[in-house]
């Protein structure tokens, strides 16, 4: 996860912050250093956050107490989080089949479905994967090509 920030620097010497999800505490806080000034951004970054799926509150919680003459704490542009998986290839195969791929380096990895991204009901594409070059590759029939995949670690 990475946050872009800035921080004036007040007289107070670094902030903190942290993220929650639904309440519990989501990963280490995080440190904030001053830019020198507002429009000055910074990225600071946590690995190893995993999120689950479905639905959640996410919360940023400041953790630093100011006096009312110090209003603003850190302007906090965007929260970012990214896949730390293997990257997928989508592409048209023969006969308006698809296919999916991904690194043949990356073991362990299940392709899963889903027809409907409102709902959590992912299931494993049923198709063994084949190894073509340095990649794994599955072919999704025509007529079933509609839908969302992911690669999933069990």
């Amino acid at each position: 996860v990475t946050l872009r920030v800035s921080r004036k620097s007040n007289g107070t010497g670094v902030g903190t912050l942290h993220l929650e999800l639904d309440g519990e505490p989501l990963g280490a806080p995080f440190t904030i250093e001053p830019t020198g000034d507002w429009q000055s951004y910074a990225n600071i970054s946590h690995s190893g956050v995993s999120l689950p799926t479905g639905t959640h509150v996410l919360r940023v919680a400041f953790d630093e107490s100011l006096p009312e003459q110090y209003l603003y704490i850190v302007n906090l542009d965007y929260v970012e989080f990214s896949r730390e998986g293997p990257p997928l290839g989508i592409h048209r195969g023969a006969a308006d089949s698809i296919v999916i791929s991904w690194p043949a380096s990356a073991s362990g990895w299940e392709l899963e479905e889903n027809r409907d991204l409102g709902t959590d009901q992912w299931s494993i594409v049923g198709s063994v994967p084949v190894e073509v070059g340095d990649n794994l590759e599955v072919t999704i029939s025509p007529g079933k090509t509609e839908g969302y995949y992911r690669l999933r670690k069990p």
